[in-house]
């Protein structure tokens, strides 16, 4: 092996693992909000269950880009983040029990899968999108038109 070839695959591997390492974050951010105790929080911008979708929705777009990252297919990155989605969020209520003036929720559960499958699919459509105008540009005789 070369040594600009052992350097492309250490940079290779440094951009997959950013996704990684933004979803450890967001999920590190997720924690440390869920951790305020209710008498706290005031003043949300929107209910409750549209907080929690929101937040997921951030979830589940860096955890789709994470596996697709990691060589997934985007099908299956689509599901395995909304499986890790779903399944932070019900660890998210079970830390919030434990949490003064705060409770665990079946719905805030809902919402948070929910989020993080629109998330996934929003994710999946940029990706979709993205690939679509890269061939666009790549057809042979395609000009483009900057009026």
């Amino acid at each position: 092996m070369t040594r600009s070839t052992l350097y492309q695959e250490t940079i290779m591997l440094k951009q997959k693992n950013i996704p990684l390492v933004l979803v450890l974050i967001y999920c590190s951010v997720i924690f440390i909000v869920s951790s305020i105790p209710g008498a706290e929080i005031s003043g949300l911008p929107a209910p409750d269950y549209v907080m929690h979708a929101l937040e997921y929705t951030g979830l589940g777009l860096l955890l789709c880009w994470w596996r697709t990252a990691a060589g997934e297919p985007v099908s299956r990155a689509i599901i395995q983040a909304v499986v890790m989605g779903s399944l932070y969020g019900i660890s998210d209520e079970f830390h919030q029990y434990f949490v003064p003036g705060r409770f665990s929720s079946v719905s805030d559960w809902a919402a948070d899968t929910v989020g993080a499958t629109a998330g996934a699919l929003l994710f999946a459509w940029f990706l979709s999108w993205l690939r679509n105008r890269k061939i666009q540009h790549m057809e042979p005789g395609f000009t483009h038109d900057k009026n």
